[in-house]
């Protein structure tokens, strides 16, 4: 057994899980990846980057109105730094 480090483990968030809001059926994940820091510029999570509204509304919303989030969130990334 060959023993692995805890960074061997890590994982970072850059951005919310895959989810494609026009084919994936119900239920609607969060696309939540619990890096929960508001950005002061730009008001979006920088973990899944939705608002503070988006992000406190969650659990009340229906599958529409989730959809409708994960529809907007693509353009609301940061480009990636290469």
């Amino acid at each position: 057994m060959i023993a692995k480090s805890k960074a061997q483990f890590k994982t970072v968030a850059s951005a919310p899980p895959p989810f494609n809001p026009a084919t994936s059926p119900d239920p609607v994940p969060s696309p939540c990846v619990g890096v929960c820091r508001i950005d002061a510029a730009s008001g979006l999570c920088e973990g899944c980057w939705r608002t503070l509204d988006e992000i406190a509304a969650w659990a009340s919303l229906g599958d529409g109105a989730r959809r409708a989030v994960w529809q907007r969130l693509p353009a609301r990334q940061w480009p990636q730094s290469s």
